[in-house]
């Protein structure tokens, strides 16, 4: 079955919206696939070029129990984090920063980029037997870039069309860039014991006779090899994969776990930063504050 899925908005910081696929009532993750936004600032005033409506300015704040990983398309981004990296992220590259037990980070843009900015940024849940372990992060700049009947694919997960990517996940994961310049038909073979999901950040897609818009998701469950699809010319597609989780999930503001109580004491280490779980990051801004924990934890 193949399912339209409808994006929301969300912000990242005031006045910065985002379009946020994942998760969702209706699709709650695609694999370990947890969380998905997609960030575009169209462009830049000249005459203001310190515009922060036009910056990425995320203050220190953590995350325990995932994988943050971000997939760059247009820009340049810097990341800090409490194991002392810096990593300046740039077009079709990946960020990958394992949280594990607990890790803080910032993520601004870099001071003399002033032009658009898109970026994909994905969660990956960890399974429960590494949710805690040690924190860490890769910087990925040389992932496989290859054509599959007139498409250009970068692949940044997992194997697909018999490439593989570097990047380290916990799971059994795939993910793509689908880019096709002009007006294309294809056909993409697929994993039967995955679960699919596209998420369309420009252009139109086609499928079984359905028409998908930019900024849609289309969720595609486990059962099928192969996947023919339409792409309008221009079109630009992130195409994501994995086996169904069997274990429920808790996901509550950047934590995720499967107990509430590993959200309860993160929550709780949280307010007392910097300490030894989260150490101190350096930024001119407060660090971001966790939300009330005021209600019921639910795991999906």
């Amino acid at each position: 079955m193949i399912t339209r899925i409808p994006t929301r908005t969300a912000e990242i910081m005031p006045g910065q919206p985002v379009k946020r696929a994942l998760p969702n009532r209706n699709c709650p993750r695609i694999g370990a696939w947890c969380f998905l936004d997609y960030l575009h600032i169209k462009s830049v005033d000249p005459k203001n070029l310190n515009d922060p409506s036009k910056k990425i300015n995320v203050a220190p704040h953590p995350h325990i129990g995932l994988q943050t990983f971000t997939w760059m398309l247009q820009g340049e981004i810097v990341h800090h984090d409490s194991l002392g990296n810096h990593s300046i992220i740039r077009p079709y590259e990946v960020n990958l920063m394992t949280a594990g037990n607990g890790i803080v980070h910032t993520e601004v843009s870099e001071p003399n980029y002033h032009g658009p900015l898109k970026t994909l940024q994905f969660w990956i849940a960890l399974p429960k037997e590494k949710s805690s372990n040690p924190s860490s992060f890769k910087h990925y700049d040389d992932l496989p870039m290859f054509s599959h009947e007139g498409l250009i694919i970068h692949l940044f997960m997992g194997r697909f069309l018999g490439y593989r990517a570097p990047t380290q996940s916990y799971s059994p994961l795939m993910g793509a860039d689908i880019m096709a310049h002009e007006s294309k038909t294809c056909t993409l073979p697929l994993d039967p014991e995955f679960e699919y999901g596209i998420f369309i950040t420009e252009g139109a897609v086609e499928i079984d006779g359905e028409h998908y818009n930019d900024d849609e998701f289309i969720a595609i469950e486990t059962g099928q090899i192969s996947l023919t699809l339409t792409l309008e010319k221009g079109t630009h597609i992130a195409l994501i994969g994995g086996t169904p989780l069997t274990e429920p999930l808790i996901i509550w503001w950047n934590f995720v776990a499967h107990d509430p109580a590993q959200i309860e004491a993160a929550t709780r280490d949280w307010g007392n930063y910097p300490n030894k779980r989260f150490n101190h990051v350096k930024h001119p801004d407060s660090p971001l504050n966790a939300p009330a924990l005021n209600t019921r934890l639910k795991a999906r």
